[in-house]
């Protein structure tokens, strides 16, 4: 399946993206990958580690795992991590 593609390095990410969290002190990374069925997406909160898969979204790209949900929309991120939601802004590829 796609979650032992992912952990097995057998899938290159599509790209990845790197957030700011409000009231969150830790990066926030999310590696997109579309080759996998269905298309997921890795995401890192400093150390920890979820992999989500897309789901249907009205709008935006939607992606869930038991207790995780990421969805992007128009630049901006919702983060739900454990029962905490976070509103996260894109980082600037090569902005420090």
């Amino acid at each position: 399946g796609a979650d032992i593609e992912v952990s097995g390095d057998l899938v290159q990410p599509l790209a990845e993206s790197h957030y700011r969290c409000e009231g969150l002190d830790k990066a926030v990374t999310i590696s997109w990958y579309s080759d996998t069925r269905p298309p997921a997406a890795q995401v890192s909160v400093g150390d920890d580690r979820s992999l989500a898969f897309q789901s249907r979204a009205a709008s935006g790209a939607r992606y869930a795992a038991p207790g995780v949900v990421a969805w992007e929309h128009q630049g901006a991120l919702s983060l739900k991590w454990y029962g905490r939601e976070l509103r996260c802004e894109k980082l600037d590829d090569g902005a420090s």
